[in-house]
């Protein structure tokens, strides 16, 4: 139910497997998994002709250009080669995100590093598409392909209503390497080590891998904020862990001063400290006598109540939450705020909502929900079946997951000129994104895993994840597939981002605004999707 770049995730859900270790021929344990067919067929069948036509299919040739490639792209990293010394020249298709407006040494620098000190005998091009144009980039790889034109690596895409598992589709088109006759080797171990076991789960198809998740879920969870300004002594905000803790530091303070809001959060910030979970939008979990359910929450009691709470600490005379978001006019906030949007221990903020410049305001995080460390459900990045340097691509691959240097200098930039380190943590030098580094290390290609903290970011980021995921156990989203019905789930969202209710909670007919909402998700079937989350967690937790 989170608003921030919903329609960016829209159907990432791809066909998630139930796995359990075993020993094999690598000679170390991987984690096995039932087919995605296996799945799917266990799955409820969506009764509706729309969910029944958003079954994946594999791409046909027909359908695709046969002669080179159509789509506007951009490159970075290119010529290298000759000037390194090298002979060989891979090519990584990534999202152009990372490569438009970038500061080309950063890949300078990057090949110089894999050449002369990793010493491998390649440099790497890369090629940014744009891969949110979903229909066009998977018809644009497929081009590729067919007319054999050099690609090594490259990330499978982001999935949308229409496109859906662009994962398990590139499977099927017989677009990715299998990895399977690669991880024994030295490198393959290399890569194998450095992502949790989770992760690898995720992207395990009928026992095998065929790529690698990079980046993080763009839904970070929230954290609980405190303007400095408001803070006489640390110690009254140190221990702040609950919401009930944040109510009772604003009572504390007495009144304040007109055009500042004393808390900016939304109900699903709120939720996110209550132990509870979030399956889909307005779709939440929590734990009832030991066993996980699901609940339509627009319809909860408990869900409902913070309403009041919301609204009592929420509003202030003369200014939105969304400007003082902006502004910087707030006492708390509860946000789930990008990690690039964080230096240090401040946040940006602006003068004035029409300027265009920012500032930083400093801030005190008093605690944070343990979730915000997902990774995407698509967006895979693998080794180009066609590819003529699988061994090279593999080696890159590996690097780039083990290696802090390569992985910090893809999500950062260069240290010392986009960023420095302070305690250990990222500090920016730069707030322009049209200056220079990746504009946004979330869709950056480094393992973040290894990556040094960024602003808020945990320090230890491998025991967060597993501590994380031990701790959501069974009702964790990796468990649950959705996938038959991302029709239903794209319905679900359009509803609840609808410009319509935009910011409702804060609205004078608010209630009125809540029971549209509930009605037409009703219409259109939330309880089915309800109904087989709670299908799937009661097979797991019988």
């Amino acid at each position: 139910m989170k608003r921030l770049c919903m329609a960016f995730v829209v159907a990432f859900f791809v066909f998630l497997c139930s796995c359990k270790p075993e020993e094999n021929k690598y000679g170390f344990d991987v984690v096995p998994t039932s087919s995605a067919a296996e799945n799917s067929s266990n799955a409820k069948t969506s009764t509706t002709e729309e969910n029944s036509a958003n079954t994946q299919e594999t791409t046909t040739s027909e359908d695709i250009p046969v002669t080179g490639s159509f789509m506007e792209h951009w490159t970075l990293g290119d010529g290298m080669s000759e000037k390194l010394g090298v002979s060989k020249n891979l090519v990584f298709i990534v999202d152009w995100s990372v490569v438009k407006d970038v500061d080309p040494r950063i890949y300078e620098k990057f090949n110089e590093l894999l050449v002369n000190k990793y010493g491998c005998d390649f440099t790497v091009e890369f090629r940014g598409y744009r891969t949110s144009k979903a229909e066009d980039y998977q018809k644009e790889i497929r081009a590729l392909q067919i007319s054999g034109e050099q690609v090594d690596i490259f990330d499978t895409g982001v999935g949308t209503i229409d496109v859906g598992n662009t994962y398990d589709t590139a499977i099927a088109d017989g677009l990715l390497e299998p990895l399977d006759n690669w991880l024994g080797t030295e490198y393959g171990k290399k890569l194998w080590s450095s992502y949790p076991e989770k992760i690898w789960t995720r992207v395990c198809r009928n026992g095998e891998y065929y790529g690698v998740l990079n980046h993080e879920n763009t839904l970070s969870e929230p954290k609980i904020l405190i303007n400095s300004k408001y803070i006489k002594d640390e110690r009254d905000v140190e221990n702040i862990k609950t919401i009930e803790d944040v109510f009772s530091f604003i009572d504390s303070l007495g009144e304040i001063e007109d055009g500042v809001i004393p808390l900016i959060a939304d109900l699903d910030s709120l939720y996110g400290f209550e132990e509870g979970y979030s399956f889909y939008t307005c779709i939440l979990g929590r734990e009832n006598n030991g066993k996980w359910e699901a609940y339509f929450a627009l319809e909860d009691e408990e869900y409902l109540s913070y309403i009041t709470k919301m609204r009592e600490y929420g509003i202030a005379k003369g200014i939105s939450q969304s400007v003082a978001k902006t502004l910087g006019k707030f006492v708390v906030m509860i946000g789930g705020m990008r990690q690039s949007e964080y230096s240090g221990h401040s946040i940006k903020v602006k003068e004035n909502s029409e300027s265009s410049e920012y500032k930083e305001l400093e801030v005190y995080e008093c605690a944070s929900t343990t979730g915000w460390f997902e990774y995407l459900h698509n967006a895979v990045v693998g080794i180009a079946s066609w590819s003529e340097y699988k061994e090279e691509a593999l080696q890159l691959l590996a690097l780039i997951a083990s290696e802090p240097e390569l992985s910090n200098l893809l999500a950062y930039g260069l240290e010392g000129v986009h960023y420095t380190i302070e305690d250990g943590r990222v500090v920016y030098l730069d707030y322009d994104y049209n200056k220079g580094r990746v504009f946004n290390e979330t869709f950056a290609y480094g393992n973040y895993m290894i990556t040094a903290p960024s602003g808020l970011e945990t320090s230890n980021k491998i025991s967060t994840f597993n501590s994380y995921n031990i701790k959501l156990g069974i009702a964790s989203k990796n468990n649950i597939d959705l996938s038959a019905y991302n029709t239903l789930k794209f319905k679900i969202d359009l509803i609840y981002t609808n410009k319509d209710y935009a910011n409702w909670l804060y609205k004078d007919n608010y209630m009125e605004l809540l029971e549209e909402m509930r009605s037409k998700m009703k219409t259109e079937g939330i309880d089915e999707l309800i109904n087989e989350i709670n299908r799937q967690l009661d097979e797991v937790q019988k």
